[in-house]
């Protein structure tokens, strides 16, 4: 396509030194999106995209799945946990959140993250924590299904007819059917004795069987406490050789200071019959954020830089 390599090509002959943090001004609509799309192309490097607001990172998501593999893009919501509130979260948030953050853990990865400046402010379960509250289910194995079912119901997994959410499960005869947290798709474990026999994904609505696996991993609800040892930011998790691009690095600490404070109001309005975690083990302070986005290369797109060293102009019209 005419459009792949354009800024590459551009940046190449602007003489763009990588090695210091870099503000791209003048960039309008996709622009940064096809930035990149060039960028990860043409270096080693993986991408985690901060942009304001929610509605910047849809369409921005939106755009580089244009323009990519969806197997080289993931997206990193906020839970929606309301602050020691035992209100039930987005199913859909958290799986989310797992599926990236279980991308991420693996050693081979290879992508883009999409988020926003709220969502940085919780903290993830550690890799540690992820690791171990992990079940890794390989084509061949020997898996008896009541070890199968006694995981699931020690994550409060719920027992179904039918599944068509993440967190719940089905038996019929030999066959499992589980919707992990960090799969958009459930996952059908045929068994035969005690033996694996398949491992497929099916379709929530037709409950048709579509790929073959040859192993595949269920993780439960990783905001909740059984699963949730340590905490640590999501930074944690992103590899050395790994991009971070602001769309303003300013605004995003005064939202996660904005979130601190919040929850410091929540926790001081707590009774003192139940033990709760201290809002300093759940969300990062701004200050806080400064110092885990230091050890990374930094990209500033947006009207403001506040990081950079290193400006480039682009000077693009709406």
């Amino acid at each position: 396509m005419w459009w792949n390599g354009l800024f590459w090509r551009e940046l190449q002959q602007k003489n763009v030194n990588f090695n210091t943090n870099v503000f791209f001004s003048g960039l309008r609509g996709s622009s940064i999106a096809f930035l990149v799309n060039d960028l990860f192309q043409n270096s080693s490097s993986n991408f985690f995209i901060v942009t304001n607001d929610k509605e910047k990172a849809a369409y921005l998501l939106n755009d580089l799945q244009s323009l990519l593999p969806e197997k080289h893009i993931h997206y990193f919501p906020e839970s929606y946990k309301v602050p020691y509130k035992e209100e039930k979260t987005s199913n859909a948030s958290v799986q989310e959140r797992a599926e990236t953050l279980s991308q991420l853990s693996k050693e081979n990865y290879s992508g883009i993250v999409v988020t926003y400046a709220t969502a940085l402010a919780e903290k993830v379960a550690s890799k540690t924590s992820l690791n171990k509250n992990t079940l890794v289910i390989k084509k061949g194995d020997k898996l008896s299904l009541d070890f199968i079912e006694e995981f699931l119901l020690s994550y409060d997994f719920q027992l179904c007819d039918f599944v068509s959410e993440p967190g719940q499960y089905a038996i019929r005869g030999g066959i499992v059917d589980v919707y992990s947290f960090a799969h958009e798709l459930p996952y059908r474990i045929e068994l035969f004795g005690n033996d694996v026999d398949a491992i497929k994904t099916f379709d929530p609505a037709s409950q048709l069987s579509n790929h073959n696996y040859d192993f595949v991993t269920i993780i439960p609800n990783i905001q909740s406490n059984q699963v949730i040892e340590v905490r640590q930011p999501i930074f944690d998790y992103l590899s050395d050789d790994t991009v971070i691009c602001f769309d303003d690095a300013l605004f995003t600490k005064e939202l996660i200071d904005k979130q601190f404070e919040k929850t410091e109001k929540a926790f001081a309005q707590l009774s003192g019959t139940v033990e709760h975690l201290p809002p300093h083990e759940l969300y990062i302070k701004g200050e806080e954020f400064f110092n885990l986005i230091k050890p990374f290369k930094i990209i500033e797109y947006g009207i403001n830089k506040h990081i950079a060293s290193q400006q480039i102009e682009f000077n693009q019209s709406p």
